[in-house]
């Protein structure tokens, strides 16, 4: 199957829904693509059960534990993750269903439940959308690093189509490819505006040149 381009709903402002849940050992940044192994039989329910009603399932950061163990399933503001649609899937001869995800919309975690006796769901609020901007020269570098790191062999199969002029494109893809550990970019994740996010990414490759 191959869909790259679902009908994603769009949203303004703070919305309230509920989301069958995926906990990660990554994070899922809006308009980025993330492939997820899917093994476990609940899972491949929940796969199935968002092909089949055109929906989209909320990716949460687990804190590197295995499984739902990461998430604290006892209340309030458990943290932020991003809806995921599913834009391709292959199944391996293994079992293991290759699925690729397009990041969507940001949301708050308040409180999960289980559902159907196995599936993890959560109440969330879908956050407004983070405002376009343009770069600014400070961000020259990050883009050229950007331009060359869609070229990678590893990452242009995925076929991200950046816009290197917006400034929210550029800071979630960056985010997205730089090799710092997942709970970096949860807090990139978590950032609230794409000239908070490229400031911070502008010290972290500043840490990584020396």
């Amino acid at each position: 199957m191959n869909n790259d381009d679902p009908n994603v709903p769009s949203v303004g402002g703070v919305q309230s829904s509920e989301l069958l849940l995926f906990p990660a050992n990554a994070v899922l940044f809006p308009g980025v693509k993330l492939p997820l192994q899917i093994v476990e039989p609940r899972y491949l329910d929940m796969v199935a059960h968002c092909a089949r009603n055109e929906c989209g399932f909320g990716v949460v950061y687990n804190g590197g534990a295995k499984g739902d163990l990461g998430l604290d399933l006892s209340g309030a503001g458990i943290g932020t993750g991003t809806e995921a649609w599913i834009v391709d899937f292959d199944q391996a001869s293994n079992g293991i269903l290759n699925v690729v995800t397009r990041g969507s919309r940001k949301f708050l975690l308040h409180e999960t439940s289980m559902q159907g006796g196995d599936l993890l769901a959560g109440r969330v609020d879908f956050l407004a959308d983070e405002t376009p901007a343009p770069l600014m020269v400070e961000h020259a570098a990050l883009v050229d690093l950007l331009r060359a790191l869609v070229l990678h062999p590893s990452v242009e199969v995925l076929d991200l189509q950046v816009n290197f002029d917006d400034a929210l494109a550029v800071s979630f893809c960056l985010s997205h490819l730089l090799p710092i550990d997942a709970e970096m970019k949860q807090q990139l994740l978590e950032m609230t505006s794409p000239g908070e996010r490229l400031a911070e990414l502008n010290e972290i490759v500043d840490r990584f040149q020396g």
